[in-house]
């Protein structure tokens, strides 16, 4: 039983981001996203003309499924306190009103502009609910940006499905993003960039494809979670979840995934209300896999499928009983006694300061 690495047991994940708002991400960029079934995730800022502009049709992209997120206000840095507020918090409150879900927004600070506040952008991030893609502590390895664009000596559409093939091989997240879909700023040609989806697209069965928020959301959850099992019966198991995100930006379902014994063909989950939880199988790495959604909360789950106990029985050793608690509860009349039955001096000097804090509360009450 485990977290798969990407939802849905995909080995890779890729977000497609745009930044500054342009138009020919209205245009051309949506429409061809559409058409493909990706998802795109869309930096803009909403203090700018362009965004005010489109705004109905930011709001219908987030009706298909896309996802908008914090490039500030205008696109420019703050030089106070009281600039960097409003070109990062009223970014986020508009976006907000936009799109209320999800909650956790990224937060890009734009390229070529200059940040003096003196509050760090820790300070926003907290108070915004953001996540920092500039942070040096968000940079990983398993993160692939991938600037395209064609004024660049080193992109081509071969470098890039390289680039992305080589990205699922190491269970990456791919990062491609673009600026203007034709002539302007940092540009690729139409039709390139429909040659770059139409190479995502042709991965799908690898690739987990959604907005910036949610991949990040799912790693770390991933990464803060645990998850354990025990042998119910022969044909069920207990399954305990543990996450230590914080419930009210994280919310991105995780993918459980156990191994079915062999000729078991399906399994069936059950939630920790009761409730039936959908299941899917297939076959990983030459063995069948059942695999199932779950919020990134603390809870118990149950996973029924023949001879699943049977065979984790005989792959793990099982938990024995907890037994009583382990605290102890004695009287405070108890207490001369077990003093006297204390040999080592460590303990001695533990029940000594129990004595005295129990002759306190005697003398007080």
């Amino acid at each position: 039983m485990r977290i798969c690495r990407w939802y849905g047991g995909k080995r890779a994940a890729i977000s497609i981001r745009f930044d500054d708002s342009d138009q020919t991400h209205i245009d051309l960029a949506i429409p061809m996203l559409n058409e493909r079934g990706l998802a795109g995730t869309f930096l803009v800022s909403p203090g700018e003309p362009e965004f005010k502009r489109n705004e109905a049709a930011w709001r219908a992209a987030v009706q298909q499924g896309h996802e908008l997120d914090d490039h500030s206000l205008n696109h420019r840095g703050a030089e106070t306190d009281e600039e960097a507020e409003r070109q990062i918090g009223e970014a986020a409150r508009i976006i907000r009103d936009v799109q209320p879900e999800p909650e956790l927004l990224v937060f890009q600070r734009g390229g070529a502009t200059q940040w003096l506040q003196r509050k760090p952008f820790e300070f926003f991030e907290a108070k915004y609910g953001l996540h920092d893609l500039d942070a040096p502590g968000n940079q990983n390895r398993s993160h692939r940006p991938m600037s395209c664009c064609e004024e660049y000596d080193w992109f081509s559409i071969p470098a890039f499905a390289e680039q992305l093939d080589r990205a699922i091989a190491d269970g990456a997240w791919a990062q491609p993003y673009f600026h203007s879909i034709g002539p302007g700023t940092l540009p690729v040609s139409p039709e390139s960039f429909e040659a770059i989806l139409d190479i995502v697209q042709s991965r799908a069965a690898d690739l987990w494809c959604a907005g910036m928020s949610r991949v990040h959301q799912y790693e770390r959850e991933r990464d803060s979670a645990a998850v354990f099992t025990r042998a119910l019966d022969d044909d069920s198991l207990a399954v305990w979840l543990g996450c230590g995100t914080d419930p009210k930006l994280y919310s991105q379902p995780l993918t459980l995934e156990a191994d079915l014994p062999s000729g078991t063909a399906s399994a069936s989950a059950i939630g920790p209300d009761g409730s039936t939880i959908a299941c899917e199988t297939a076959i990983e790495g030459g063995r069948r896999v059942v695999r199932f959604d779950v919020a990134p909360r603390e809870a118990r789950y149950e996973l029924h499928a023949a001879g699943i106990g049977t065979a984790y029985r005989k792959s793990k050793p099982q938990p024995t009983a907890p037994g009583p608690h382990p605290y102890l509860f004695f009287a405070s009349d108890q207490i001369p006694g077990l003093l006297e039955k204390v040999s080592d001096p460590t303990a001695k000097v533990m029940w000594e300061a129990v004595k005295r804090t129990a002759d306190r509360l005697r003398e007080r009450d």
